[in-house]
């Protein structure tokens, strides 16, 4: 079934996700509905999200051009604008060149395959002033569980003592 969801045309992709809400099949989709559904189903084909994650593997790149995007991943160039635009892929314009880029391998370890492709979510990578700020959160974070764990270690040392003392 993925394999065929790889070769549908826009009103196969339509009716696929109809049938895959629940919608009578021959509803009319605004124009925001299907921007936002066909990223929703673009999202779930797991062949296309391996192939992607295949590529940057390959390429040992977090960074993929849209020519190498619209070769790899077969698919039309609209398609992967309306993708883009709605927030199903990330991108950025880097010296006038827009680039589409993969979430960071920490975002995506330990989470099930099914919660993986919501990492595409479009939203922007941190700042470096939101990452200092994530960075300098940690570190207090590690300071204060350490202090927990040397105040744990130095009370049940407390209490051995005493439980030794007492006749």
């Amino acid at each position: 079934m993925f394999a065929e969801r790889n070769r549908m045309t826009e009103a196969d992709l339509q009716r696929w996700i109809k049938r895959r809400l629940g919608c009578d099949p021959e509803a009319e989709l605004t124009q925001a509905d299907v921007l936002y559904l066909s990223a929703e189903a673009f999202l779930a084909m797991d062949s296309v999200y391996q192939r992607l994650s295949d590529f940057f593997l390959d390429k040992e790149s977090r960074l993929l051009t849209v020519k190498e995007a619209v070769a790899f991943l077969k698919l039309s160039r609209a398609t992967l604008y309306r993708l883009m635009k709605s927030g199903a892929l990330r991108s950025k314009k880097i010296h006038g060149r827009r680039f589409i880029f993969r979430v960071s391998a920490e975002e995506e370890a330990g989470l099930p395959y099914e919660y993986q492709a919501r990492l595409w979510d479009g939203h922007r990578p941190p700042s470096k002033a939101e990452e200092e700020v994530a960075e300098a959160e940690d570190a207090a974070r590690v300071q204060q569980e350490e202090r927990e764990h040397a105040l744990r270690t130095l009370l049940t040392r407390h209490e051995k003592q005493e439980h030794k003392d007492s006749p």
